[in-house]
């Protein structure tokens, strides 16, 4: 169930980040410590980062960027490259989690973005809606392997909000890690996404990298988000 219920014993124990599609963090003073493994909790999906991104985000989509600026990001750009491309060319940067457990490789123009109280790298291109989450917890706090928290995530995500499509997994190697790939279409308070979820798993971390975008604009986003994704490193 979608938002986390607090039950005892839960590691994710924290009060649900959003009260209402749209709503605001609550307060988490007195919260007891989170105790050993066993539920995924918002971990599992991010779904409260769709629910609270979307219901905000056809008013938001232009103050993302002026947002974006003033805000204290999760994640650090540490170096920018040019883009091989010989057609328009795009500067790229590397941007590294705050805590140093991912990195991913974007377009200079993207901008920090709060979309989930636990994303460790939180991105969005204001000017095209293209939006990227990652979501990183050591795999020890879990007893299933990659396939079993891709099943999980899924069955999460379906209770969440109405998925019409969902592919086949897609066996990938990303530097290195072995990690499945997903596409979904869903359906969220009248509006449509593509949601593409990749599961990966590190030497030490399990990592999700979540990118969505508007249906209308699926087939021309798909190549870059997924560039997006296969630039990503566990560090």
């Amino acid at each position: 169930m979608w938002p986390p219920q607090d039950q005892q014993g839960n590691p994710w124990q924290q009060p649900s980040p959003w009260v209402r599609p749209g709503g605001y963090p609550q307060d988490t003073i007195g919260q007891p410590p989170p105790a050993a493994k066993t539920s995924l909790g918002p971990w599992i999906v991010g779904a409260a980062t769709l629910v609270g991104v979307t219901a905000i985000m056809v008013a938001s989509i232009v103050a993302a960027g002026n947002k974006a600026a003033t805000q204290q990001p999760a994640a650090v750009i540490t170096q920018a490259t040019a883009s091989p491309s010989p057609t328009p060319i795009r500067s790229r940067k590397v941007v590294t989690a705050a805590d140093k457990s991912a990195q991913v490789t974007v377009p200079n123009d993207w901008k920090p973005y709060e979309l989930n109280p636990i994303g460790k790298i939180e991105l969005v291109d204001p000017k095209v809606t293209q939006y990227l989450l990652v979501l990183s917890q050591p795999r020890e706090d879990f007893d299933v392997d990659l396939k079993g928290l891709a099943e999980l995530s899924i069955d999460e995500l379906s209770t969440s909000m109405d998925v019409t499509r969902q592919s086949e997994p897609k066996s990938l190697t990303i530097n290195g890690s072995p990690a499945l790939e997903y596409e979904f279409d869903l359906t969220l308070n009248g509006l449509k996404f593509v949601y593409w979820m990749t599961v990966i798993e590190g030497a030490q971390n399990y990592h999700r990298v979540m990118t969505w975008t508007f249906a209308s604009n699926a087939d021309r986003d798909r190549p870059a988000l997924r560039r997006i994704t296969q630039s990503f490193k566990g560090i």
